[in-house]
This record gives C-alpha cells, sequence and structure tokens, in this order.
C-alpha cells in the first residue's frame, strides 16, 4: 500500500501506511463456505462484488478486492506497481494456486491477447457484427435489440433525438 498524504493537521495514521495483517481469525473466516465456493477448481466469491465483477471483502472497516486479499494471506506481500493476474481468466476467482503478481504492463498485454470473442450475449465479435465506439468494441446485433427496445418504450422520445441528430449532423 502505498503512503498516504497527511490530513489537514500534517497526521499520517498508522492504519493509513502499513498493510493489512490478516489474523487466523479473518483467515477462516475468508475462506469459509460462506464466502467462498470450493466445489471447482475456481474458489468462487460469494460475497459482494464490485462493477467489473471482482469480490469485495472488508477487513477492520477497509473494504479491498478479495483475489488481492487471498494472494496476501497465502502467498505473500504484492509489490509496488505489481497487480494480480487470475490466470483462469475468472474475476471472482479467489483460488490462490490461480492468482500470480505480474506488472501492470504484463497484465495490460495478457487481457488484450485473450479477449473475449463473443458478447455476453453469444454474438460473435467479428468483422461483420463489430463496430467500435470510442476504444471498446460493440455487437451490432445486441445494439440492433436495444435499439427496437427503445424505440417500441418510447416512440416518441426516439423521434425527437432522431430528429434533433439529424438536423446536427447537417443531413
Amino acid at each position: 500500500m502505498t503512503p498516504k498524504k497527511p490530513d489537514a493537521r500534517g497526521f499520517v495514521s498508522k492504519a493509513m501506511t502499513e498493510k493489512p495483517i490478516y489474523d487466523e481469525k479473518y483467515r477462516a473466516m475468508f475462506f469459509s463456505d460462506r464466502n467462498v465456493d470450493k466445489s471447482g477448481s475456481c474458489w468462487i466469491w460469494l460475497r459482494a462484488k464490485d462493477g467489473k465483477g471482482y469480490g469485495l471483502a472488508n477487513y477492520k472497516s477497509k473494504s479491498l478486492r478479495a483475489h488481492r486479499a487471498s494472494y496476501e494471506m497465502c502467498i505473500g506481500e504484492i509489490g509496488k506497481d505489481m497487480t494480480i493476474d487470475h490466470h483462469c481468466e475468472r474475476k471472482d476467482c479467489v483460488n490462490p494456486d490461480h492468482l500470480n503478481q505480474i506488472s501492470r504492463a504484463n497484465n495490460t498485454s495478457l487481457s488484450q491477447m485473450t479477449q473475449n470473442t463473443h458478447c455476453p450475449s453469444g454474438h460473435p465479435f467479428d468483422e461483420e457484427n463489430t463496430t467500435w465506439y470510442k476504444h471498446y468494441r460493440r455487437c451490432k446485433a445486441c445494439h440492433r435489440i436495444n435499439a427496437k427496445k427503445y424505440r417500441k418504450m418510447d416512440p416518441e422520445r426516439y423521434r425527437a433525438y432522431r430528429r434533433a441528430n439529424y438536423l446536427r449532423n447537417g443531413r
């Protein structure tokens, strides 16, 4: 954990600068059947997850990612500018055998090589079905389905949107 900035009075608390030291009671609770499903090779975190799908754990009123806590409890400290990679490709897996410490640059290049070949609905990301929006891929089939739902849901609002874009684009 990187040192935090001092507060308004110039103090930096010990809790803000030290890595959490997990006691045996917390470790037993963390890996209990209530929190982790160990039925398969991946140990799936059953508790809270963030918006990206990573498990969230709490330790002494601090929120942390469950896979990072699992790595620190079972393997050791995470180095500066290092990240934890799931070689099983499951963000909610906390099995320490599936976690590797790698640099952020390596993690980025690995994630680009193992990009999904299909959208969450199962449509392939190929030349015909893929469009790029800003810096990410978008499935044309899913976009068509969602556009139909939107048009049916509120046709007048859709027409107003189309008119505004039609005039803005000079057509």
